[in-house]
Formats: C-alpha cells, structure tokens, sequence
C-alpha cells in the first residue's frame, strides 16, 4: 500500500499563489498591533482554503526529491520557482554561487521542508542561535535543493554532523502536515520532532551505497 500524501486540488497553482499572498498579507498585518484580529482571521482563510482544495492521492514508494522554492521578490511579491535537476559541484555553483558563500565558521543551518510525502526540499543558511520568525524572508527566499545536491553543497564546506542544524519549516505555501506535526494522544512531540530530524540527518549524512 503506497503512502498518502495530500496535494492540491486541480485549481493547484493558482490556489497555492492564492495561499501565498494571503500569508504575506498576514505577516504584513501582524506587525500592526491593531490588526491583529483582522490577521487572524486570515490565517484562518488561508488554512481553511488549503484544507478545502486538499485531496488525498495514493502514490507508490520513491526516493526522496525536491521541490523549488518560495520566492519573495522585490520585498512584496511571490514567484513560485520550479528547480531545475542538479548533480554536481560545478552545475550547483553556477546555478546557485549564494549557497557557496556562507559563513560558516559558526555552522550552518539546514533547512527542511516537505511538499508531500517523499517530497524534501533542503536550503542553507549561515546558524543562529536564535530562532528565525516563520515568515522569515531569509526562509521564504531559500531555494529548494534535493538530498544529493545538499550533500554536495555541505561537502564543499568540508561540513561534518557536528557543524550542521537540522531546520524543520513548515513552507507556508504547503498543505501537507510532516509526520511530527502531527501529535497523538500519549506521544511526545519533542520526541517526534528528534525523531524526524535524526532522519532528514540520515539522508543527509547517512551511507547511500
């Protein structure tokens, strides 16, 4: 039995820029202290719209892959880009030289994101000790590398375990709820949450031979 994944319905594309902008707005509007009713009900929106177009697909194993990225342009629009397949150093650093450039002398921090099931996308940012706002444009900008390409980036920066942080983001433009998100009556979230980070860490690091 395959595993099921949700997905948007057929209106997809134009219901995720949809998503999208009712999220930016909402980030907007949180900031104003007097609208924060107004961005609640929002948020509401937003959800009930993903959840209304959500369908459920039954899809068959695979491995893993990636997806493209949110991008904020220009400080108030969206592009939703789809990635363009990359399996080497030199492809990757022409294509993307920003994920080449860290500084990485305090680590790195490897943002996960899933669109589906089987569907991980992973982007790089310099680490921080402090937590980044969810709506972050530092995270909405990121663009979405696969597994392999990820691992090709963190082995130019000579990254062992020790210097990466494994990330999980909830992409505001997904309707699909990662497995540690989704707490049961007697299971530990934190537990849940090690336990999805322990396995992005696997495909990260973990032998592919």
């Amino acid at each position: 039995m395959g595993q099921q994944e949700i997905f948007f319905g057929a209106n997809e594309k134009a219901c995720m820029a949809f998503c999208a902008v009712l999220w930016y707005t909402a980030y907007i509007l949180k900031r104003e202290a007097r609208m924060k009713k107004l961005f609640v009900w929002i948020v509401a929106a937003s959800l009930l719209l993903s959840g209304c177009k959500a369908v459920e697909k039954e899809t068959s194993g695979s491995e893993p892959t990636s997806d493209g990225a949110l991008l904020l342009t220009d400080g108030n629009s969206f592009e939703y880009a789809p990635e363009p397949r990359s399996a080497d150093e030199a492809t990757l650093r022409k294509a993307h030289p920003e994920a080449f450039q860290m500084d990485a002398s305090k680590g790195l921090d490897v943002i996960v994101w899933q669109m589906a099931g089987e569907l991980y996308s992973f982007g790089i940012l310099e680490h921080t000790e402090t937590p980044r706002d969810w709506l972050d444009p530092a995270l909405l900008n990121l663009w979405g590398f696969s597994a392999d390409e990820m691992r090709i980036i963190l082995a130019a920066y000579g990254a062992n375990e020790a210097d990466v942080t494994i990330v999980p983001w909830q992409n505001p433009i997904s309707s699909y709820l990662p497995d540690y998100l989704i707490v049961r009556t007697g299971e530990d979230p934190e537990a849940k949450r090690q336990a999805y980070i322990d396995g992005v860490r696997a495909m990260l690091f973990g032998d592919r031979s």
